[in-house]
Formats: structure tokens, sequence, C-alpha cells
């Protein structure tokens, strides 16, 4: 049991480049920027439980452009400016804001998988918030919540977000927000 409990996770270790290469080939093939003007459509905040440093890609699962090493255990977190999206990742802009140190410039937008990107929602005195099936407020209603959640990032449009809940029970929901109903600080509300 050990023996095969090896081989596969020799064989996990050996594909895992493979995949990240074929999504820098399939991004190469397919990406179109979505905002030329490199206007931030909304920033918010990195949680990376990573100790070994995030991250940040010249393309998504390309290679990696910088790692992220906040100096302090407490100030794992740092705000970034989201740019556009592609299947998950994240251009982001050009400055990081680490939590409690200086604002760090990159020299270049990079890219962050969305899995690491979080806000809460905005409905601080029990306001229902409606998550949709499409970036537009006539379509379909596919969750609602009640009380301020946690949310992590799925694709974003300019006023829009799809976002990743997951309920006390691990449910998971995604579906679509107005971005208003966001906030992307970590340190307090957005009220």
């Amino acid at each position: 049991m050990k023996r095969l409990l090896s081989i596969w996770i020799m064989v996990l270790f050996a594909v895992q480049p493979i995949f990240g290469q074929a999504t820098a080939q399939k991004f190469k093939k397919t990406y179109k920027n979505q905002n030329e003007s490199n206007v931030a459509w909304f920033a918010t905040y990195v949680d990376d439980p990573d100790t070994n440093g995030t991250n940040l890609r010249e393309t998504p699962g390309g290679k990696v452009g910088k790692v992220i090493h906040p100096s302090l255990e407490e100030s794992r977190v740092f705000t970034v400016s989201l740019l556009e999206s592609w299947e998950g990742w994240f251009r982001i802009g050009q400055e990081i804001e680490i939590l409690d140190e200086d604002t760090l410039v990159l020299g270049k937008s990079l890219w962050i998988h969305g899995s690491l990107l979080k806000a809460s929602t905005t409905n601080y005195d029990g306001e229902v918030l409606s998550f949709y099936q499409k970036p537009d407020r006539k379509s379909k209603v596919v969750f609602t919540v009640n009380t301020e959640v946690s949310v992590s990032f799925v694709a974003i449009e300019q006023g829009w977000a799809k976002v990743k809940y997951v309920s006390p029970t691990q449910k998971v929901y995604v579906g679509w927000i107005p971005i208003e109903q966001l906030c992307g600080n970590f340190v307090t509300n957005c009220s």
C-alpha cells in the first residue's frame, strides 16, 4: 500500500508542470485583453496560507514573475488591484499594498489565481444579497445570503464579480454579484 501511495505521489509531482504548461499554452492561444486601459475594476486582499510566499505569474500557469514574502506572520495579507480575469486567473495592477509595510511596485502586471483573492459581502445589517447566474440583475438568482460572508474570486467584469462562497456546511455556491456589494478591505469593513 505504501508503495502504491508513493507511486501516486511521484506521478502527481511529475504531471503538475504539464498542467501549468497546458494552461500557459491555452492562455497564449485564447487570451484577449478585456481592460486595455488598465483601470482597476476592484481592489481586494490576497490571503495565501503558504508560508513560502505567494507566486505572482507572468501568465496564468506560467513562469513565476515575483514571489511576495510579507515579513510578519500576521501581515501575510496584502491588497492588489484587479484589472481583468481569464479562466480563474486575475491580472493585477503594478502596485501591491502589504499590511503594515510600504507599497511594493512590481514594474509590470502579473497574474494570481482567484482562489487566493478574498472579499466579504457588505450586508452588515442583515440585508439579503442576491447572487446571479449572469452579470445582470435580471438573470436568475442562484443563491442569497443574509449575513456577511467571505468569498473568493472566480471571474470579474467591469461592475461585477463572479465569486465562490463555501457555507458553514461546506456547500459551495458560485454566482455573480455587483462589485459595490463586496468589500476588499482586510482591516475594516467598507461601510
